[in-house]
């Protein structure tokens, strides 16, 4: 073909061409953008890796915290009633010193029946009659020591009872800073005074 014959598909074979050269370098960009999407994938997979490990290490980082917080409220909790068994046990033995440092009921009982034996005939001629108060108060006591459950015992250890509980009141209220009357210190006696007057017959011969 002479070139006056193929000068009208010159416009034609350019364009052609055109595209040859565009399939060509198709070609080798989707090589280039395969190769790059690959290594975007491996590194998604690398950083999708990576965050589920971290997950993980939040994950245990929580059931850590949760298991000290457990722990710490259990800590307290034992922290608060250790600290009030120690509390409890000291105020125990103050009071218990303190009731110590009292008159138990035999002494109170000898001054009971000694005063009551001195003033049940105040005023009168023969107030100053004279009884044997430690013999009374020793029979008093020998008897309640005995395997007896006569009426006169069982009133006299009710006494006794009455004024051990009526002497750890008043020293607990004492330690807790209460005040204290004449009349509550006196309570102590009641029963001892009772016994006395229900017996007096019987014990004042």
């Amino acid at each position: 073909m002479n070139p006056i014959e193929a000068e009208p598909y010159k416009t034609l074979q350019g364009e052609i061409k055109g595209h040859e050269d565009w399939m060509d370098a198709f070609a080798k960009q989707g090589v280039e953008l395969k190769v790059s999407r690959q290594t975007i994938q491996a590194h998604i997979k690398e950083l999708e890796e990576s965050w589920e490990a971290e997950k993980s290490k939040l994950n245990q980082n929580l059931e850590a915290v949760n298991k000290l917080s457990l722990e710490k409220r259990q800590r307290d909790h034992e922290l608060a009633i250790k600290r009030q068994e120690l509390e409890e046990r000291i105020y125990s033995d103050k009071l218990k010193a303190l009731i110590a440092e009292q008159p138990d009921f035999a002494e109170a009982l000898r001054g009971q029946v000694k005063t009551f034996g001195e003033t049940r005939f105040s005023g009168l001629s023969f107030e100053n009659e004279v009884s044997n108060h430690d013999a009374i108060s020793q029979g008093i006591l020998h008897r309640m020591g005995m395997t007896n459950f006569g009426t006169d015992v069982v009133a006299w250890r009710s006494a006794r009872g009455h004024y051990d509980h009526v002497i750890k009141e008043l020293c607990d209220a004492r330690l807790k800073g209460r005040k204290l009357t004449a009349q509550d210190a006196h309570f102590r006696f009641q029963e001892i005074i009772r016994c006395l007057r229900a017996q007096e017959t019987s014990l004042f011969k």
